[in-house]
């Protein structure tokens, strides 16, 4: 195994929201699971179910909708107000980036309106699928093309964002393409994590990744609901299955 390319520091332990609002957020991302025959880029293997954002967000209850969306920025506030971020901070506002793969459910482009409002942070939308030439850059709701985007986010900051990770290879991409508009990624956020790897890989990046909540905390809140047994039966079989990735080629290549 290769050693780690990009030694900072060893990632601050965060705690996470209380158990009350993880209920909630489970409770509310619950449609959100499905099954199907998806595989991950990395693998290329099918999994037996998927996490997507896009069946939660149709829920008709808006007071459920924006009680989640308070709870994610109670978490990200955690994350961008632990002490050794802020000291990188050193002062300066964080950017919000949303990973978007293309193909993928559009639910992190309504989390990025919802979010990026509350919290009043600048943000951008990231295509790591997609040639750094045809990235687009939202900042406060202005969209910047070249060169005004590579002027903006010089010497930034950048919170990732995604709805659930898996390997970790997208956030890994969207670093890479970061690095070549001159910022840095502070950390990332998962709504969900499948706990299949991503953690570990993308730490050999220097990604420190905070979902949350994982496949591990689905399985005990919900082992005891009858009708997710044959979920949570699903999720035991992915959880865990993946090795640790190198992805030091994927951040250098990005660009």
């Amino acid at each position: 195994m290769k050693e780690n390319i990009f030694p900072r520091f060893e990632p601050p332990v965060i705690e996470g929201l209380p158990e009350r609002v993880i209920d909630q957020v489970i409770d509310f991302t619950r449609p959100a699971f499905g099954t199907s025959n998806w595989g991950t880029r990395a693998s290329a293997q099918h999994k037996p179910y998927y996490f997507n954002l896009d069946q939660a967000w149709g829920s008709p209850d808006m007071k459920e909708s924006g009680l989640f969306v308070d709870n994610l920025v109670q978490h990200i506030h955690k994350v961008i107000g632990d002490s050794a971020f802020s000291e990188m901070l050193g002062g300066q506002e964080p950017v919000l980036g949303y990973v978007y793969s293309v193909g993928g459910p559009t639910g992190i482009i309504q989390l990025r309106s919802a979010v990026s409002q509350c919290l009043d942070l600048a943000s951008v939308l990231i295509f790591p699928d997609k040639r750094l030439l045809r990235f687009r850059v939202i900042c406060n709701g202005d969209n910047l093309n070249f060169p005004e985007s590579v002027k903006w986010l010089v010497g930034r900051h950048v919170l990732l964002l995604t709805d659930a990770t898996a390997t970790g290879e997208s956030l890994a991409r969207a670093k890479g393409a970061l690095r070549a508009f001159g910022a840095s990624v502070l950390a990332a956020v998962a709504v969900y994590d499948r706990e299949e790897g991503a953690a570990d890989s993308l730490k050999r990046v220097d990604i420190a990744l905070y979902p949350v909540y994982g496949a591990d905390e689905f399985i005990k809140r919900r082992k005891h609901v009858t009708e997710d047994q044959d979920l949570v039966g699903k999720i035991r079989e992915c959880t865990g299955k993946e090795q640790v990735g190198d992805f030091s080629a994927v951040v250098a290549n990005a660009s």
